[in-house]
């Protein structure tokens, strides 16, 4: 049986979704991660959302995510004057969903 190409993100946060998994697991940021996925050079990856419903093939494993009741601050606009004040937001091309809850 071919072993499986499974793709993780680089943080934290994720590590213990793939201990104790005996493959081998490419870490890839996360906008990476989905491009793979979609170009067939993984089988199995820790998307977003965002992906997920881009694609109409994808399958959501079941009891796995990372997620929270509440707040985790990970995603913030810090700045020194009011935002309508703002020409401008730099973004990391590597965060896909941040990217897109700014947009919101």
């Amino acid at each position: 049986m071919k072993s499986r190409r499974i793709g993780c993100v680089k943080y934290l946060n994720a590590r213990p979704l793939i201990h104790g998994w005996p493959g081998e697991v490419d870490f890839d940021h996360p906008s990476a991660l989905c491009k793979r996925l979609a170009g067939g050079e993984l089988d199995v990856a820790l998307v977003s959302s965002l992906e997920f419903l881009r694609n109409p093939i994808y399958r959501i494993v079941d009891n796995v995510s990372i997620s929270s009741y509440g707040s985790v601050y990970s995603v913030i606009i810090v700045h020194q004057r009011k935002i309508s004040d703002l020409d401008e937001i730099e973004l990391d091309p590597a965060a896909e969903t941040s990217t897109n809850l700014l947009r919101c």
